[in-house]
């Protein structure tokens, strides 16, 4: 291997990363901002869909009143 270390063993903070060197450091808070990132797109995804349900159902419901 070359260095590199399995993301799963990595600590989850960089305050606790003191012991990985620079660009093990580096890369770790890419990898953080790149899951943020991912986990904020998926939020945003989920509230859209949810609310596209809602106005679909919404508009069902007042079509077949009128």
């Amino acid at each position: 291997m070359n260095g590199y270390q399995p993301l799963r063993i990595l600590p989850g903070s960089l305050n606790k990363a003191k012991h990985l060197n620079a660009q093990q450091r580096q890369f770790r808070q890419f990898e953080l901002f790149f899951k943020n990132r991912i986990n904020h797109v998926q939020k945003w995804l989920l509230i859209s869909h949810y609310t596209m349900v809602v106005i679909h159902i919404f508009f069902n419901v007042t079509l077949q009143e009128g």
